[in-house]
């Protein structure tokens, strides 16, 4: 494989790494703050008290209502008021 090949494939591996760690992370995080969710799949969480959809190996969280988006596990934390 060419140089540029292997350097894309290492980048890939290095993104699926982080995206597991965040998804095991966030979701310890929501534990932690006692959010209630149900899992949807390994990474789309619903949090059950509020309007919310998280996609925990990217970050990004949506309001089911108004469809504003927003990014990070804190940031939904603050935005729920935990």
């Amino acid at each position: 494989m060419s140089d540029i090949g292997d350097d894309f494939k290492a980048l890939k591996e290095i993104s699926d790494r982080k995206k597991a760690k965040n998804l095991v992370s966030s979701e310890q995080l929501l534990i932690n703050n006692n959010v209630k969710y149900k899992k949807f799949t390994d990474y789309h969480f619903r949090l059950l008290d509020y309007p919310y959809d998280f996609y925990s190996s990217t970050g990004v969280y949506i309001n089911t209502k108004t469809k504003q988006q927003g990014r990070g596990v804190f940031n939904l934390l603050k935005v729920i008021g935990r």
